[in-house]
């Protein structure tokens, strides 16, 4: 069982759900996470399936000429890699429209461009809510912190303590501690947008797996339009929790943009012992 306090919020609060893209673009690009992996985001997978699929449906292209103008603007700035201008399955050599989705994911989206996605669906959030292109109303962005043995804003001493701290098992970061490239699964996390409508309630808190870990990022004006609000949390996997929270205590002070310092006193108090234990400056 943990030893120290778990914090349930994220150390830095976001003015305004327009704002949330470039909070994200800071995160995928911060130092604290692994900024040079390509980033999978299932419903930007399932979008892009959405409109090629339905291309030949007049109504459709009506609706979303903005947004296909705008992805294909945004489409000519990515590396050759991930450009794909026929999405379909035969020009993708497989089968069904399921296994280009599959392509896709196994293709991923480069960091830096994100943010840039996201700022091209947001006016069109009500029109992709009613057509159910996202799965499950969610957007999750995944990402990696570093393994510890490649950690370099941490000694691996204090990344030792605070794991134990948070119930890490001894013999798993012995193992990590030693290999080059070890597992990955503790090491993943998410960001999660959730859309709701405007009345609904906000989760109280989220998944109750033993396996999983939720930290909300506040939103003074969650709005983003007159029919949808968006929630923000990060997931993170608690094997190594404390390693995470330590993580996530100086990527919270290290953002440079898209998100406020100023935290109500009951958010600043979750990370007190955080704040004491990690005496490097972070700049």
């Amino acid at each position: 069982m943990p030893e120290g306090k778990v914090p349930r919020h994220f150390g830095r609060v976001v003015e305004s759900a327009w704002d949330v893209p470039d909070f994200i673009s800071s995160i995928l690009s911060s130092r604290y996470v692994v900024n040079w992996l390509n980033v999978q985001v299932p419903s930007f997978s399932q979008l892009e399936v959405f409109l090629a699929a339905n291309m030949p449906d007049g109504s459709i292209r009506r609706r979303y000429r903005g947004l296909i103008t705008a992805l294909r603007d945004i489409g000519r700035a990515w590396p050759p890699y991930f450009r794909l201008d026929d999405l379909s399955p035969e020009a993708m050599g497989v089968e069904d429209w399921e296994e280009v989705f599959l392509r896709l994911m196994q293709r991923g989206y480069p960091p830096v461009m994100v943010a840039d996605v996201l700022r091209a669906i947001f006016p069109y959030l009500t029109e992709l809510r009613r057509d159910e292109v996202f799965l499950g109303e969610e957007i999750e962005i995944y990402f990696m912190i570093p393994f510890i043995s490649r950690n370099h804003e941490l000694p691996q001493e204090q990344i030792v303590r605070e794991a134990l701290r948070y119930g890490a098992d001894r013999r798993e970061l012995e193992y990590h501690l030693h290999r080059r490239k070890p597992p990955k699964a503790p090491y993943r996390g998410a960001i999660v947008l959730t859309f709701k409508d405007p009345d609904e309630p906000a989760f109280s808190w989220r998944s109750r797996r033993v396996t999983s870990g939720w930290l909300r990022v506040p939103i003074i004006q969650p709005q983003v339009n007159i029919t949808t609000k968006l929630e923000m949390w990060f997931n993170y996997n608690v094997a190594f929790r404390g390693y995470w929270l330590a993580q996530m205590y100086l990527l919270a002070s290290g953002l440079r943009r898209g998100g406020r310092s100023d935290v109500p006193p009951e958010i600043d108090a979750e990370w007190a012992d955080f704040r004491g234990r990690l005496e490097r400056k972070v700049t």
